[in-house]
């Protein structure tokens, strides 16, 4: 009798550990999955954040081409619409981003008035994805365009700029 209690209790401890370890990788998946997805996530607005940076570093010729009342030239005329399939393309593939239904709006919807209003309110989307992504490089990069646009040095948009980073810099 002793002998056939041992077994059980001997079978019963096995079946445990194997329940015990099974749990435990069960619940390492799903927090590996978990962990995954959410920087999966972050990646995908990361690369949004960027794009839709680019695209409003480019449309900002768009607005001041309707402010002076000039016609937008040809390169950012086909520049715009590609690189907002893309950020588009990008939305669909991330899946649910708090900001998507806000970028989708700006890049297509034609509910906005002026190429100023649709340019103030990508700015806005890109401070608020900023602050998400990363604080100090969009409030730096906000600072350096605000320093930029309210130095009193340049004074019309023929201005010329020394800097790697910027259009106007030495092109290689």
């Amino acid at each position: 009798m002793e002998n056939g209690r041992k077994w059980i209790e001997l079978i019963l401890s096995f079946v445990s550990g194997i329940g015990v370890v099974g749990i435990g990788a069960l619940v390492t998946n799903i927090l590996t999955k978990r962990r995954d997805r959410t920087a999966n996530r972050e990646k995908a607005r990361l690369d949004i954040y960027m794009d839709l940076a680019h695209l409003y570093s480019i449309y900002f010729w768009v607005a001041s081409a309707e402010v002076r009342k000039v016609e937008v030239p040809a390169d950012i005329s086909r520049s715009c619409p590609s690189l907002a399939w893309k950020i588009a393309d990008k939305l669909r593939a991330a899946g649910d981003l708090t900001e998507t239904e806000q970028i989708l709006e700006v890049l297509f919807s034609d509910r906005y008035e002026s190429a100023m209003s649709r340019y103030g309110v990508m700015g806005e989307i890109i401070k608020g994805m900023g602050k998400r992504v990363n604080p100090r490089y969009s409030s730096k990069m906000s600072e350096i365009g605000d320093s930029n646009l309210l130095n009193p040095k340049r004074s019309s948009f023929s201005f010329k700029s020394h800097a790697p980073g910027t259009p106007f810099g030495p092109q290689v």
